[in-house]
């Protein structure tokens, strides 16, 4: 993908991982403004592919429980993150808001506290069965009812990506006109 001139926004990245969205959003335009991470070993493919922005890793920096996030309010035009998805896999125990690995409620208070125009969250399809509807009202919709939330699910195949993996998307929207000018990207094939 090639590397867009600078859209002057600034990006926030929590649960990163090893940072495909940030790379996306940093290829895309946006100021990186820094990572957000837990698991350390993140640090050295965060750091590789990025090189901008603070890379935040480890069970100190790097634990979105323990950040104060007014840092980074009025500076910020886009949170986004992959809240940890093992609570609503299939190939896992399906615990929910059971599972001391749910974070969506890290994510709404990140969010929340900094007011960013738009956010993204991404996360497994089994977030949206119907064993989960009340978790997704209660801690994704009612806790960012400041936004219009539009949520989708996307087939990385669809978009040129050499591998099965679904996602879903939550993109919220503090503007209702930004909302209702909103349209997923249609898949598309490479040629």
């Amino acid at each position: 993908m090639p590397h867009l001139k600078s859209n002057g926004l600034k990006a926030l990245s929590l649960f990163s991982g090893g940072g495909g969205l940030d790379l996306g959003f940093f290829r895309a335009g946006y100021e990186h403004l820094a990572s957000y991470e837990l698991i350390p070993i993140c640090k050295n493919t965060l750091s590789s592919n990025l090189r901008c922005g603070r890379i935040c890793c480890g069970p100190e920096e790097g634990n979105v429980a323990n950040i104060d996030w007014s840092d980074y309010q009025g500076k910020t035009d886009i949170v986004h993150g992959g809240p940890p998805c093992q609570p609503f896999s299939i190939a896992g125990a399906q615990k929910g808001s059971d599972d001391k690995r749910n974070m969506w409620g890290e994510f709404s208070r990140a969010v929340n506290t900094i007011k960013p125009g738009v956010f993204i969250a991404e996360n497994v399809p089994g977030i949206l069965s119907p064993k989960f509807r009340g978790f997704v009202k209660k801690h994704i919709f009612d806790q960012l009812s400041d936004y219009a939330i539009a949520t989708f699910e996307m087939h990385a195949a669809d978009y040129g990506v050499p591998q099965i993996r679904k996602r879903v998307f939550f993109v919220g929207f503090r503007s209702k006109t930004q909302f209702n000018e909103f349209t997923p990207l249609s898949p598309y094939v490479l040629s």
